[in-house]
């Protein structure tokens, strides 16, 4: 035993000071205290999408915060998280401004809420990559504001499901990129997504960012879908892992509801989708049950006030008693009847 230990130290001593003469190993992997692992040399974005400079500036942040030690001495622990320092980064004014802008939602959620929002918003923009559809020809421009506009409302779907920031963002923690298209993505789909990847065509993304008054959010849809994707790499309509308390309870709610129900409308739109032959879609359902519990939770409430309150239950945000959106009446126009008609 004691011969096995010193053979432990000497190979210790021996990575230690090879180490420190010729660099430590850049493709290993940190485990912090608390819970969080991160790679040392993490690839961000395609070098063909320059980050942004408030963007980039996140990230040079989080690196910052990385330590360099060699990664032999694994008796020693960091107990610091370099996504804490992220987090803390005010909003740059004009990400704000164009949220208020751009977003109709962000304008509806309470301010109460927006700091912790504002918190996730970072982090996002820090971890996750943004990437042109690559089979578009010239690839579409990804600006600065589009990242922060798709960022902000697909962090709302996490915002509250759990109290600690970074317990939140562990629903995106297998979230790699966002792909965004100028048109039709595959098969005629507007949007795509699952745990690792969304995919938006840009045109319905800003249209539904827009207003609440659609009833209809690519961004809620897609990533509705990724939630459904992260606990076990499946499409059932059901955001928690098998072994989840809340899983069977779930599962048989949904059962019941294809069971009772033909179609449900909220405003005109069934949420209850079915496949061609008329046999369940609870994957879809979910991720149009969501679009409505952001876009029109009094109406949901009012209507199927079961299902607002199944989804509140996960997403614990109480939509329902966030302010509506204010309407901009526009006067009718008055044109002058022709003469002589």
């Amino acid at each position: 035993m004691l011969g096995y230990a010193s053979w432990l130290l000497y190979k210790g001593m021996v990575h230690f000071w090879a180490e420190v003469f010729f660099g430590p190993d850049t493709n290993t992997t940190i485990s912090f205290s608390d819970g969080v692992r991160i790679n040392q040399t993490t690839q961000y974005a395609s070098p063909l999408l320059p980050l942004p400079g408030a963007i980039q500036r996140l990230r040079d942040i989080k690196e910052e915060q990385i330590p360099k030690l060699p990664v032999t001495l694994t008796f020693w622990k960091p107990k610091v998280n370099p996504l804490d320092e992220v987090a803390k980064i005010p909003l740059p004014e004009h990400w704000i401004k164009a949220l208020g802008k751009n977003s109709s939602l962000y304008r509806r959620v309470p301010k109460k809420l927006k700091p912790k929002l504002h918190k996730l918003i970072n982090i996002f923009l820090c971890e996750v990559d943004f990437s042109p559809f690559e089979k578009e020809h010239p690839p579409i421009e990804i600006t600065e504001e589009m990242r922060v506009n798709i960022a902000a409302d697909a962090c709302l779907l996490i915002l509250d499901v759990k109290s600690d920031v970074f317990e939140c963002f562990e629903y995106y923690r297998k979230m790699k990129r966002v792909i965004i298209s100028r048109g039709i993505l595959v098969e005629g789909a507007i949007g795509l997504g699952w745990c690792e990847e969304v995919s938006l065509m840009w045109h319905h993304t800003s249209t539904g960012m827009k207003t609440s008054i659609d009833n209809d959010s690519l961004i809620i849809h897609e990533f509705a879908h990724a939630l459904d994707n992260v606990p076990d790499y499946e499409f059932g309509g059901i955001p928690f892992n098998k072994n989840s308390p809340q899983y069977k309870p779930w599962k048989s709610w949904i059962e019941k509801l294809y069971d009772n129900d033909e179609i449900i409308e909220i405003l005109g739109r069934n949420i209850l989708i079915r496949e061609e032959d008329g046999s369940p879609n609870p994957c879809e359902f979910f991720a149009a049950a969501s679009e409505v519990y952001f876009d029109q939770p009094r109406e949901l409430h009012k209507s199927e006030s079961a299902i607002y309150r199944q989804l509140n239950s996960f997403y614990k945000l109480n939509t329902s008693y966030w302010e509506e959106e204010e309407v901009e009446e526009i006067p009718p126009v008055i044109i002058d009847p022709v003469p002589g008609t």
